[in-house]
């Protein structure tokens, strides 16, 4: 991931912030849904957020939309 990211980013100026997190159990099922989507990884995804003004290490916090026909 590091090597990625570190092509992904090339250039760009201010470097972004980069977190990782592990994905457990809960979260697989989510990730095998998108992967079936017809349109992936072009799909229609998108994220509902509680609170659209954050500042600088403000939580994050929504939930993910688009993401139905988990199996």
């Amino acid at each position: 991931m590091d090597g990625f990211a570190a092509r992904a980013l090339d250039g760009i100026d201010p470097a972004p912030v980069q977190t990782r997190e592990i994905v457990g159990a809960p979260q697989c099922a989510t990730i095998d849904a998108v992967q079936q989507m017809a349109g992936y990884p072009a799909g229609r995804i998108g994220l509902a957020v509680e609170n659209v003004s954050l500042r600088s290490g403000d939580t994050l916090q929504g939930r993910v939309l688009g993401a139905g026909g988990c199996s």
